[in-house]
């Protein structure tokens, strides 16, 4: 179950911590601003701690003579691409990327007729830079009619409105609070150690369970020699 808090609370959090609820210095507008800062940040600490908490999938069908899909808005990077035998088949199997200064190829060209299994489709991805296109895939050679399931990191948005949610999941939406705090009392000249040592006190806490989300599967010392025996008997 989600935990999710609006952006008006981490808002009135991040004014709390830096005693500044009832100060005009900072104004709604920048203070929201800062929370939008802080989710980002905190984003890039969960993909350098559990590349895998950030993604989400998707569908991609192709249609025979595109080579060319746009990607969802909320691309940041690839983790895998897969071919599919139907939507939602659990029968899949990943084709690999390539760059596009290897150039591209024809159905009939070097890879041929082969290509009926799929076996020698490749893709690459393009765009989005900083002008705001669209990031886009590129299939080589043609795709013809298939499914492909895309998996991707996608990127926090952004709340806007003061009822939009944010998933601290266990908290750690406190951790954007603190952050935004810190950058307000940083902007006043005050001292934001004591902030800053609270949130690192929540990241320690990320940082032990973040890098493996299955924490009920010890690692175990596996014995792989043989046994030896010892005065006859078989040493345990």
């Amino acid at each position: 179950m989600p935990d999710t808090r609006t952006l008006a609370e981490i808002r009135t959090d991040a004014r709390r911590y830096a005693d500044m609820e009832n100060s005009a210095y900072a104004s709604d507008d920048e203070v929201t601003r800062l929370v939008n800062l802080g989710i980002r940040a905190l984003w890039m600490l969960h993909a350098q701690l559990d590349i895998d908490r950030p993604v989400l999938r998707t569908e991609i069908s192709t249609t025979t003579g595109t080579r060319e899909y746009t990607l969802p808005s909320d691309f940041v990077a690839v983790r895998l691409v897969e071919v599919l035998q139907s939507s939602g088949s659990e029968d899949a199997y990943p084709i690999r990327a390539y760059n596009l200064s290897e150039g591209h190829t024809s159905n009939t060209g070097l890879f041929g007729s082969a290509f009926a299994d799929g076996e020698h489709l490749r893709y690459a991805i393009f765009g989005q830079g900083m002008d705001g296109s669209d990031t886009r895939i590129r299939f080589d050679p043609d795709p013809q009619g298939r499914v492909f399931r895309f998996w991707y990191l996608a990127n926090p948005g952004t709340l806007t409105a003061d009822g939009d949610t944010f998933d601290g999941v266990v908290g750690w939406d406190d951790w954007v609070a603190l952050w935004a705090a810190e950058q307000l009392m940083a902007k006043e000249e005050s001292d934001p150690s004591a902030l800053i040592r609270r949130r690192k006190e929540l990241e320690a806490g990320m940082t032990h369970i973040a890098g493996s989300r299955d924490v009920g599967s010890a690692h175990r010392v596996a014995k792989t020699r043989g046994r030896r025996r010892r005065r006859g008997l078989r040493a345990r």
